[in-house]
Formats: C-alpha cells, structure tokens, sequence
C-alpha cells in the first residue's frame, strides 16, 4: 500500500474523532509507528490539524471537521452498525478483529456526527458519565494486548471502601455485563480469579513480565452463552408496564431473553432474566406506578415491603 493510501486510512480513523495511541495506529494500519509520524506530516501539510496529547493515554486525536464525503445513512442504520460493531468486539471467536476494526471506522468517519455518537467501544450509561470513557477504552485496549501477549498488569483498583489497592494481575479474558467493562484475571495475592471492573482501575501499568496461562484454565469454567457464571443467580421477571416506559423498554436491553408484548396503546407485558435482586429491585421501582410486578412473587412482596417503608 503506498503512503496516499496509508494517510487516507489514517486520516479516516482519526475521523472517528478519538485518542489513538501511536502503538494502537500502527498496529491498524500494519506498519512502523515511526511512519505514522510521517503520515501525520502528510496530512499537516494537506490543511488537517492533527493534535498530539501527551501522557499514557494520549496519542494523536483529529481536530479538524469532517472533510470526507458524508454517507446518507439513517439513524437506525447508524445504530445498527454501531451496536454490530459492540457485538462483534465483544466475542472472542471473532477472527477478523483487525481488519474489522479498520472497515467500521471507514464507515463512522463518514457519520455527520458527534464525537459521542461513534464511540467505538460502549456507550457510557447516563448515570455514569463521572467516569472517564476515554480513560476506560485504553485500559480496555492495554488489557486486550495483555491478553494477547500474557504480559502482566500492575493496577490501582478501588476496592467497594472507596479505597485505592495496588493488585498485580495476570488478565484472561474481558466481558461485558450491564453495559459495564470487566476484566477477569489470576490476582497474585488473591484465591482464584477474581473480576475486576475497568471503571474502577485508577491506574494500570503494563510490564514487560510474561505469565504462563494456567494449564488448568477453562474458560468453560467461568462463561456460558449467558455471560459470565460466577456474576450471581438469575431471576426471570414479568412485568406490565405503562406509559413512556413502553418506548424506553423498546429501546434498549435490559436482560437475558428479553420480550415486549404490546397489549393496547398504553399497556405492554414485559418480561426478562436479570442478575442480582439488588438490581432486579432498582429497576422495577425506578418505574413507580407505570409497573406492576406479575412474577416472580418473592420481587412482589419486595416491592409492597419497601413501598410500606417509605410510607412510614
């Protein structure tokens, strides 16, 4: 491929309008990172203002506008390939990831869009903005590589006191649940392997030490076409909900084998399986009055338990 070539690549996966490391650009396009230094030039010398952050998740980011022809997709086509794209990331029986990687920016560099609407990795949870996303998606890019090359990894984690622990781990594999990033690895210090959510990692510091993966590892052991095993057990809810919540249900997946049954134009069965009662909870009294718990029984008397609390 010649150097016009690799700069227009270059230049539509800077497009997608995030950090890229120079590692991470060179391992895209196939070539030396001291040849993305010279493409970059290219590209200076063309009107683009390409900025180098500094620090370890720094890298170069494209700051001039859009200025490739614009693809005349929809919104819901926009969203599906977004949502193909997380998929697809996220299973490990994926062989084409690289080449992959490097076909979908081409398309999003070419979305009339925000910088939030092509994020390539997840979309941030409203109420979880106070989080990095772009600090999360280069830990999630140093684990992968840790992964691939079993290099060991020296985190900063905030533990469930809010305190910061210094854990030295060996990562096997990454998972998604709840929309969250988690990372399971061999902690030395630990029993076992331990799940670790990349949103809690303050710090991760990748070190040239090599691990041997566990002989005895299975990874039939710890995930199914569920998810992962170990999260807790699963509750199979019914609903009837009303209102706006039938749109926003329609909207997004909460669960496992999720159904919407729309009875008329302001009622719908709703039903799913979830992790963890705590959350099964939360999401069914963040719906107040335009929900009614059909099953299962104990979620019913969880809800009238807690509705009396508040009364009183």
């Amino acid at each position: 491929m010649g150097k016009a070539a690799m700069c227009i690549d270059l230049l539509r996966i800077l497009s997608t309008g995030r950090v890229y490391s120079i590692t991470e650009l060179s391992d895209k396009l196939d070539t030396n990172p001291r040849n993305i230094y010279e493409y970059k030039k290219e590209l200076e010398e063309c009107g683009y203002n390409i900025v180098s952050k500094p620090g370890r998740y720094g890298g170069l980011i494209l700051k001039t506008p859009n200025l490739l022809p614009q693809l005349k997709l929809t919104e819901p086509e926009k969203k599906a390939i977004k949502e193909s794209y997380e998929y697809l990331s996220s299973q490990k029986s994926f062989m084409n990831k690289k080449e992959y990687d490097l076909a979908i920016s081409k398309v999003m560099s070419s979305f009339n869009s925000t910088k939030e609407e092509t994020s390539p990795i997840f979309d941030i949870e409203k109420n979880e903005l106070i989080f990095d996303s772009e600090k999360i998606e280069r830990i999630y890019n140093d684990l992968k590589k840790c992964i691939n090359d079993s290099l060991v990894c020296e985190i900063d984690y905030i533990n469930s006191k809010g305190k910061i622990v210094k854990k030295t781990i060996n990562p096997y594999e990454l998972y998604k649940y709840n929309n969250m990033w988690f990372v399971l690895a061999d902690a030395k210090g630990d029993q076992g392997f331990t799940s670790f959510k990349l949103s809690k990692i303050d710090s991760l510091l990748v070190t040239n030490k090599h691990f041997y993966r566990d002989s005895f590892y299975r990874r039939s052991d710890y995930f199914d076409e569920e998810g992962y095993k170990k999260n807790n057990e699963w509750y199979d809810i019914k609903l009837e909900v009303s209102g706006y919540y039938i749109k926003r249900l329609s909207d997004k997946e909460y669960g496992k084998k999720q159904e919407l049954t729309i009875i008329d134009i302001n009622k719908a069965l709703f039903s799913c399986r979830m992790q963890y009662r705590f959350n099964v909870i939360n999401f069914v009294m963040g719906m107040g009055s335009l929900c009614k718990v059909l099953e299962p029984e104990w979620l019913k008397e969880e809800i009238i338990k807690i509705s009396n609390e508040i009364i009183d």
